[in-house]
């Protein structure tokens, strides 16, 4: 384009711009075209509390405004003129809101704001008089509501709506009505109603009533006993029945007590809620028993147990008064009739805790008790005793008391009395422990525990017992021995030919007396029961050559009774005998239970019920606890199985049946045996097991020992002898056996263990100790102790007897229910000479006390055997080994007493 050409064009566009201004429209619409939207409506907004509310305008558009909400905005967008409509399209919940301005018209330029206003529009109300929960309301529209005594119901109302509120269901005894319950909501405030409730039962209170058999009625024929009451001297009653107002009641006495007259006033009347209107029993004091009041009993806060107050009349009856609370006592036992001019006497046989107790006026003639009452005066006592008591036979250093008080009290060799300085309330539980035994002794302590005040606590006292010099009890072997709690001991050996035994009562032996009909040939058994009866077990050969178990008894007095036979085709028979005399005595497979006088039960039990499976062998062992509770164990070999099983079973005495064993016997342990092929493949497994033990206490757990050979892993045919341990216990609510637990240490160096023994406190506390070779070839004592705690066994120890030995064998043990215990075992000198040793045990005073201490040279050569030497322990600590002595040809029966 040439410059000519666009200069033209360039005036004809400015001529055009110039006739378009002075049109006048300038850059708007021109006349008659519609205005531009470009405005909102928005608001602001009081008083909504609650969720629901939801606008509307009137292009279709809602908006949801939350509660708590002040301001909101619509997007619909107007032009100046165009017409607006903002309603409530929802309301909230319980609430009433109205929009203002409704309408209008965008008149000028700018947005138009509006205010939207929300009242409350439910129900509220409040309840008057008593109210206890239950009440029903309803509104017009049938919803309900179970309310509290302040309450909003949920319906929400619009301006102008009707309400009419009613009960739908009355609360339990009780009766109530709506005030102002119709009517027009109006939309400046919740409706608020008055609900008024009164009892609908007839109550009244009964003063004074002493003696039992007070009985009152009411017109609809309902009776109600009224018991008598030492807390409150005035107590409450009511009736059962519901009444409403203006319904007429009559309250009558139907039934006088026993000792008094009562009289009833506002009896009856027209009923206008049990608020307004109650009956009043009036009961004269008591005629012909013993009755008082009781002041000052310590309420002292601090106490988790008050006590208990004892009362004791002339006529023997005893009252107890277990609260502080009880202001009031009286006798109305059976015996608690007295006659006028009968004497009565009242004396108090045990105070409450921290409080003494006194009688006023604790004497004279019944009919005097209403003008001069009885009074049991009490008052706060302050701590005044201390802990003392004597000792008896204690002959070492290192005795060690503590008190529940915390106080450590170390004891020496001279002292013959101790005396805490912790001091005491005559109601407090006192409680004493023997933290340290004195070395080489062992401590019982009698009354240890119980209350401050009592006459037990005036009589603690500590015996400690030590080992005494040996006892010949002549010719013979194969000795056992049996004591009791009380002292009595019993022991039986074989002198060849008869079956001998010697009693001992109050420290004192009688003769050695041939017991009749006794020709054994293994060691007798023997038990004792608390009162020193006792009763002895043979295993005998007829002359025919038959097998035979006999049995004698013992008296007190230490006279013996002809024999009896237990069981004919049986051998090696094992006993078990408690201090109530209970008793068992078994052999393999069978067993009978004793019934005192020498009368033993009808025909054998089977030990295994559900029948034996193999062939027993000659080693079952039998424990009895207290209760009665037995448990046997024994192995059984099963050549058709090619394995040996350690088995057991219970015996129950304390049933209500019959005494009987379990149903079933419990398989322990099973394991194979047989030639090298035979047990190929099978490394690790145990290949035989035997010599079981048992122990049981008297809660009824148990713990059972046994040998069982351990296999070499690699080399078939090899093996080491383990002992192996199960504890029977309740475990999650179920009594079971545990499963068997490798107790012995089998370390290289470290043989065979074998001959296990195991002994049980009565906290489930146990120890197991046996035999082991060592890396010489000879053998040692070891033990391991039960951990409660823990539940496990602890790390063996061993228990050693001196350097002068190289050999301990055939150990044994035996354990009060405490948990102190004894352990013995035969020590080998190189020159063969052997040794009884010994050494005690407490867990409760450092577990074992003392170095092992030589009790009795028992022979000079080699040949010395297992049953040879026994040991038993009763529950106060004291004991007795019985030992066979050699010297050259001559052999004697020892018997070495520790008390």
């Amino acid at each position: 384009m040439d410059k000519r050409t666009l200069f033209l064009n360039l005036v004809v566009l400015g001529v055009a711009l110039f006739s378009l201004a002075g049109c006048g429209g300038g850059f708007g619409p021109e006349a008659g075209e519609e205005p531009v939207p470009e405005f909102v409506v928005n608001g602001n907004v009081v008083g909504l509390q609650n969720n629901g509310l939801v606008l509307r305008n009137n292009r279709g558009e809602t908006r949801s405004v939350l509660g708590g909400t002040t301001q909101f905005q619509f997007g619909a967008l107007y032009a100046v003129g165009e017409a607006y409509e903002i309603r409530v399209d929802e309301q909230p919940q319980q609430q009433w809101c109205k929009v203002q301005p409704e309408r209008g018209t965008f008149s000028s330029a700018g947005n138009v704001s509006v205010a939207v206003q929300c009242v409350n529009t439910y129900v509220t109300g409040n309840i008057s008089g008593p109210y206890e929960g239950g009440l029903v309301m309803r509104d017009e529209r049938g919803a309900t509501k179970t309310v509290s005594a302040h309450f909003s119901l949920n319906s929400a109302y619009a301006v102008g709506d009707a309400y009419n509120i009613t009960i739908a269901q009355q609360p339990d005894e009780q009766w109530c009505k709506v005030a102002n319950g119709q009517g027009i909501f109006t939309g400046e405030q919740s409706v608020f109603v008055r609900v008024e409730c009164v009892n609908s039962y007839v109550y009244g209170y009964v003063t004074g009533l002493l003696s039992p058999g007070l009985t009152l009625g009411n017109e609809q024929g309902t009776e109600v006993e009224v018991h008598e009451s030492f807390r409150l001297i005035t107590q409450y009653v009511e009736f059962p029945d519901t009444y409403l107002p203006d319904k007429p009641y009559a309250i009558s006495i139907v039934q006088q007590p026993a000792a008094q007259t009562c009289s009833i006033k506002n009896g009856s009347g027209v009923f206008k809620g049990a608020a307004d209107m109650r009956f009043q029993i009036d009961c004269t004091k008591p005629t012909g028993i013993l009755y008082g009041v009781i002041t000052g009993w310590n309420h002292d806060s601090s106490l988790s147990d008050y006590g208990k107050l004892e009362l004791q009349n002339n006529r023997g009856e005893t009252l107890v008064v277990t609260s502080p609370s009880d202001v009031q006592f009286a006798f109305n036992g059976p015996e608690s009739d007295y006659a006028p001019g009968d004497e009565y006497s009242l004396t108090v046989t045990g105070h409450p805790n921290r409080t003494r107790c006194d009688v006023i006026n604790g004497s004279g003639q019944i009919q005097d008790i209403t003008d001069n009452p009885v009074e049991v005066r009490c008052a706060a006592t302050q701590p005044e005793i201390t802990l003392q008591g004597s000792i008896f036979g204690l002959e070492a250093d290192g005795l060690m008391l503590l008190n529940n008080a915390g106080q450590t009290l170390p004891l020496t060799s001279d002292k013959k009395v101790f005396d805490f300085d912790a001091l005491y309330y005559p109601s407090d539980e006192y409680a004493i422990t023997i933290t340290r035994q004195p070395e080489g002794q062992l401590c019982d302590l009698v009354n240890g525990a119980g209350l401050a005040g009592s006459p037990e606590a005036e009589s603690i006292a500590i015996h400690c017992w030590k080992w005494q010099a040996a006892v010949n009890m002549g010719f013979g072997s194969w000795p056992q021995v049996a004591l009791n709690d009380n002292g009595h001991a019993v022991v039986a050996w074989h002198d060849g030919t008869n079956l001998k035994a010697r009693y001992l009562n109050n420290n004192a032996w009688g003769g050695v007396v041939t017991v009749a009909g006794q020709r054994v040939i293994d060691a007798p058994r023997v038990g004792l029961d608390g009162d020193g009866a006792g009763l002895l077990v043979g295993w005998n050969r007829n002359v025919d050559g038959r097998n035979i178990l006999r049995s004698n008894v013992v008296s007190s007095t230490g006279a013996w009774s002809e024999a009896a036979t237990v069981q004919e085709s049986a051998i090696n028979p094992a006993l078990a005998m408690n201090e109530a005399g209970q008793a068992l005595a078994v052999w393999p497979l069978g067993a009978k239970y004793y019934s005192g006088n020498n009368s033993w039960s009808g025909d054998p039990d089977a030990i295994a019920p559900s029948g034996a499976i193999g062939i027993p062998r000659n080693n079952t062992v039998v424990d009895i606890n207290a209760a009665g509770t037995a448990i046997a164990v024994w192995q059984e070999d099963i050549n058709s199985q090619k394995a040996t099983v350690i088995r057991a079973n219970i015996f129950r005495t304390n049933l209500d049946a019959e005494p009987s064993w379990d149903s079933a016997a419990i398989e322990l342990a099973r394991h194979p045996y047989g030639t090298e092929t035979e047990v190929d493949g099978i490394e690790g497994q145990p290949k035989f097991v035997g010599h079981p033990h048992v122990a049981v206490n008297n809660a009824g757990q148990a713990v059972a020992v046994w040998e069982a050979v351990q296999l070499n892993e690699g080399n078939v045919g090899t093996g080491t002898v383990n002992i192996l341990v199960s504890v029977y216990a309740q475990r999650d609510g179920v009594w079971e056996w545990s499963e068997p637990e490798q107790i012995s240490d089998n370390q290289p160096g470290q043989g065979a263990a074998a001959l296990p023994q195991v002994a049980l406190d009565d906290q489930g506390r146990a120890v197991a100790i046996w035999q082991q070779q060592n890396e010489t070839g000879h053998r040692d004592i070891w033990s391991s102790q039960y951990a409660i705690a823990t539940s496990q066994w602890t790390t063996p120890e061993k228990r050693g007897a001196g350097s002068s030995f190289v050999d301990a064998i055939n150990p044994q043990i035996a354990m009060r229910e405490k948990g102190d215990a004894m352990v013995i075992w035969i020590a080998i000198e190189e020159t063969e000479a052997r040794s009884l040793v010994a050494q005690l045990y407490s867990p409760d005073a450092g577990d074992w006390l003392e170095q092992p201490r030589v009790l009795a040279d028992v022979t000079s050569t080699a040949g010395n055997s297992g049953n040879n030497h026994h040991l038993v322990m009763n529950n106060r600590g004291q004991a007795m080994v019985v030992v066979k002595a050699e010297a050259g040809a001559s052999k004697s029966v020892q018997a070495i007493p520790f008390w």
